[in-house]
């Protein structure tokens, strides 16, 4: 299939669909590998920086660490195997597909919540936020990933693998309520 330059179909000059897709498909790959890049360079810089104890710091290292998730968890495989048209085998779908795509994306959510009711904290009750001691900071993140880990379950019991298509898909059941 070819696309015409300018609408006119006399002229010769056309572009090859193919190498057009192609282009486009390794300018996304290139920008999703920089993404991966960079929020691990974030990652890094945050948990070896001088102000460790800082909750600001902690709950944003927390969140570059789920959007870290997000992009190797669900963006990678998305890539390679919707994109790229990689055969998916039924482990990896069920496994790291279905399920563990979904967690990042609810834990990445929920930690923007929880790093706002932070921060309303803060705010509304200073002295009172002064004397939280590492133990609600840690409650606080591992309620992040508990949540999400909960909440993504649906997504692993509704993920199913066809054999026929070699396809990895999520379906829900039409509920209607009347």
């Amino acid at each position: 299939m070819t696309i015409q330059k300018n609408g006119s179909k006399s002229m010769n000059e056309t572009i090859n669909n193919d190498k057009l897709n192609l282009q486009i498909f390794q300018w996304i790959s290139l920008i999703i590998l920089l993404g991966i890049v960079s929020l691990n360079i974030l990652v890094v810089a945050l948990l070896f920086s001088r102000n460790k104890k800082s909750r600001m710091t902690f709950f944003v290292s927390n969140l570059a660490f789920a959007d870290l998730c997000v992009g190797i968890f669900y963006v990678l495989p998305e890539t390679l195997f919707n994109r790229f048209e990689v055969p998916w085998n039924p482990h990896v779908c069920y496994i790291y597909y279905v399920y563990f795509s979904m967690v990042p994306f609810y834990v990445s959510t929920y930690a923007i919540v929880v790093l706002s009711i932070d921060r309303a904290y803060v705010i509304l009750r200073p002295l009172a936020a002064a004397s939280k001691g590492k133990t609600y900071r840690y409650g606080l993140a591992l309620s992040v990933w508990v949540v999400g880990s909960l909440l993504a379950i649906p997504y692993g019991v509704f993920g199913f693998y066809v054999e026929d298509d070699i396809d990895c898909k999520h379906t829900f059941p039409n509920i209607v309520v009347s």
